[in-house]
């Protein structure tokens, strides 16, 4: 896996084309575009609703005129020196990035957890409940099409953004060199968050028998495993409530794809017992920082 820890404390110097840093925009390479377009269609989200068209009319249409629709961003090195592309840096800041054409059939082979028989309809966003919507469930009908016989659901997590990027697209957009770099990679956020999140839904799922999919980049279950003690732990396939699915990034026919890593089979009262294990401070470094703060106020 790759690193773990990509958070960026305080600008970065660095001399780029700005193209480079932006890794994709609109699931093309960023060096590909004269400017960063505000707005355009998302080739992931236009593919992958023209394979499982929702009940309801679905937006593809991607538009963000201050960010620009971009999809991944370039860690440190940031980006390929030439036109070359560069996989091995690339982080996605878009969910809707992990949805390629293969997603389900990776779900599918991957993590479906019984017959696969019967027509298989993909629902987007529904609620569960108190615990807010799942990404997607998909769905497997009877053959009247009038009853579910089995379901999944399935979270798309990208990674959340510390700092703006919003120098680089004035760069880009001024046709000027990039000299340094403000953003970062909040992987502390994506556990605080994401990890409570497959908890509760996780419970909900196992008390109805069913399994929930988490989709990350592959360094995204890195930094979870990281923070749990060093590793995630496993059960049998057939036991699972919850599987991890990680993608990286790779280079194929000058264009960048999302490769499907080893899944990971847990259960979410096992994330839940990682959850909770912190490394504890020592009782006397905990009371020297007390008097500390008690003598000078703060």
């Amino acid at each position: 896996m790759l690193g773990c820890q990509h958070d960026q404390k305080g600008p970065a110097s660095v001399t780029k084309n700005p193209s480079a840093l932006l890794g994709e925009v609109l699931g093309r390479p960023s060096v590909e575009f004269a400017t960063i377009p505000g707005s355009g269609t998302c080739p992931f989200m236009r593919s992958f609703f023209e394979s499982w068209p929702p009940g309801r009319k679905a937006g593809v249409h991607c538009v963000k005129p201050k960010t620009g629709c971009v999809c991944s961003l370039h860690r440190s090195p940031y980006g390929p020196r030439n036109d070359t592309l560069q996989p091995a840096t690339l982080v996605c800041v878009c969910p809707k990035r992990f949805l390629e054409n293969s997603i389900i059939d990776d779900i599918m082979r991957e993590c479906w957890p019984g017959e696969t028989e019967g027509a298989v309809r993909v629902v987007c966003e529904p609620r569960l409940g108190d615990a807010g919507n799942v990404d997607l469930v998909v769905v497997r009908l009877d053959k009247t099409g009038e009853s579910v016989r089995d379901f999944l659901s399935v979270e798309l997590q990208a990674v959340d953004i510390t700092g703006s990027y919003q120098n680089v697209l004035s760069d880009v957009r001024a046709d000027q060199q990039t000299s340094e770099v403000h953003y970062g990679f909040n992987t502390k956020n994506v556990y605080k968050r994401f990890v409570p999140q497959l908890i509760q839904k996780g419970f909900i799922h196992q008390a109805w028998g069913k399994r929930l999919v988490a989709v990350v980049q592959d360094f995204i279950l890195g930094d979870i495993a990281k923070r749990s003690g060093g590793t995630v732990p496993e059960v049998a396939k057939k036991a699972a409530n919850l599987v991890f699915l990680p993608y990286s990034f790779s280079a194929v026919a000058g264009s960048y794809r999302m490769v499907p890593q080893t899944p990971v089979y847990t259960s979410h009262n096992l994330l839940a017992n990682l959850l909770y294990q912190t490394r504890m401070p020592a009782r006397e470094e905990f009371e020297s920082l007390l008097l500390k703060k008690i003598k000078t106020g703060s």
